[in-house]
Formats: structure tokens, sequence, C-alpha cells
């Protein structure tokens, strides 16, 4: 029987420009490159440009924009807003944050047990749209009630025309009174790339970094890049993005959370989404991204 399933597209408008203003945003301590950090190109308090740097920290700015200043962030780093008057050399710098590391504790070597927790092997409902600049995140329960390490992360994406796609890692805090995402837990720019994986579950493992999931559990999300090259990627760009991220209808509440990260609007739920799909299909919960963690139990 076949399987209907819901695609929502957006489709930028195409600009092409001839001549251009390359910018290299690097660390201000190592003077590496830093791969996909968000800009925003701004003229009066105004959004003119905005995107992602590409993975070798290249901006490009359509000569034809007039800009005052121009404002940059990544995880891990002090957000910049910089003047054009004050770039120098064609470079911005941008200063890694400062974090209290958590203690390690090394234990003896032995057979580790880990849990998958989420919704990574739920049965898919429909498909969505990776649009770039997209964030979407979904809430993980802990069902420990106590702190858990993080193994590695775990998302159903599909990948249809096997380009090279990227994503960037967020980990959030659950807010207990409004019950949406808050804080982001990351103090890295964890990148997760997608090539050639069809229809299969990504698994990122993310021991390295010492992620935790908190007693109450947390959201994992994504903040969708985009197909990745050495070509600056432009909020205003023509985008059919090759990527989908699968949704299950498991849960009875609304814990998937979307927003646009060029965007001033606030986090929303997939409850305006389900309305809209009802003419296409028939949710019988709520929609809902299929991600998950995998934690080590002990």
């Amino acid at each position: 029987m076949f399987k209907q399933y819901i695609f929502f597209i957006i489709i930028f408008q195409v600009s092409v420009y001839c001549h251009s203003q390359k910018i290299y945003v690097v660390d201000a301590v190592t003077k590496n490159s830093i791969p996909y950090a968000n800009f925003s190109i701004m003229n009066k308090e105004q959004l003119q440009q905005g995107g992602y740097c590409s993975e070798k920290g290249a901006l490009i700015i359509n000569k034809n924009i007039n800009f005052d200043h121009i404002m940059v962030s990544c995880i891990g780093y002090t957000n910049l807003d910089i003047s054009k008057e004050m770039i120098q050399n064609d470079t911005l710098l941008l200063k890694p944050a400062v974090y209290h590391l958590k203690e390690v504790l090394v234990k003896a070597s032995k057979k580790i047990d880990r849990e998958t927790l989420g919704y990574a092997n739920s049965k898919i409902k429909s498909l969505l749209s990776a649009i770039k600049g997209m964030e979407i995140c979904t809430y993980i329960e802990n069902p420990y009630h106590e702190v858990k390490t993080i193994h590695s992360v775990l998302f159903k994406i599909r990948n249809p025309n096997k380009t090279k796609l990227g994503f960037r890692l967020h980990l959030y805090e659950l807010d207990t009174i409004k019950k949406k995402p808050s804080k982001d837990l990351l103090d890295q720019n964890i990148i997760i790339t997608i090539e050639n994986k069809g229809k299969n579950v990504i698994e990122y493992d993310v021991s390295a970094y010492n992620l935790e999931l908190p007693s109450n559990g947390a959201f994992i999300g994504i903040e969708w890049l985009g197909e990745l090259n050495d070509i600056n990627n432009f909020v205003d760009a023509q985008q059919y993005e090759n990527g989908f991220i699968e949704l299950n209808d498991k849960t009875d509440s609304f814990t998937t959370f979307q927003r646009n990260r060029f965007s001033i609007f606030p986090w929303t739920n997939m409850e305006r989404f389900k309305k809209n799909a009802e003419n296409y299909q028939k949710y019988n919960n709520c929609p809902n991204a299929s991600f998950g963690i995998s934690i080590y139990k002990e």
C-alpha cells in the first residue's frame, strides 16, 4: 500500500552576484578558521543578509549591500558585533568562551551497558523538509531522574540525493515552567555531516565531549546548515534541500519545537503543523521528530 508523505519545502529567491567581498572568521587564539559560524549583515538594525560561513570560515558579502555592522556567533565562542569600520584585513576574530569544565571520572575498563532513549526507532508517520537555518528539537525524558552521560545522538534523516549535507548539534535545557527549550547546554561547535546515508538512522558518537543528560531530561536538536561546500550560504539563496526529517506520532503531547535561526520569532511547537497537515494525513497523536539519545546506564 502506497504511503503518503508530507513534504513542506520553502524555496528562497535566487540571487547571483558577480562582485563580492570575502571575509574570514577565525579563532582569536589559534587563528584557525571557524566552520559554519552564523552571521548577520546589518544596516540600521535591519537584516540585509544572513547565513552560514563556509567550512573554511569564509563569509561572502555582496558588494551591492549597504551595511554598518556584522554580527557573528558560534557555539563555544563569544558573540561578535563589529562595525564596518573596525574590520581589519578582511578578518573577524572570535574569542573562545570561557567554560568551567566538569571533572571527568575515569573508571576501570569493563563492559559498558547503554540504553537508547527517545524516538529514533519510532515508526515513520511523515517527512518534514529540512530548510537552511531551521532549528528543530524534541524533548527526551530521563527515566532515571539522575544525571546520565551521553554516548551518542541519533537522528532519522533522509538524504535522497546523496549530496553532502550538514547540521549543528544542540542540546537544550528544559524550561520547567514553559515546558520549552531554554539554555543551550553545549559549549562546542559540533557539526554532523550526512553523505550517502539514504534512509538509515544516523548515530553520532559524542562520548569524547563528556555531554550529560540532566535528571529532568533535555531537548536534543539540530540546526540545519544545508548542502556543504566552500560556497557561502545566503539566507535568500535558492534552496531545494535534499534532507528530510522523519516524524512520528508516538507521543500524545507536543514535545517537538521549531524556530528559524535568522528570525526573531520564538520556539513554537508542532500544533500548527498538525492542523495544516489534516487535509493530507491524520496524526493519531502529536507530530514528533524522530530523534534519540544513547546513554550510559552507569
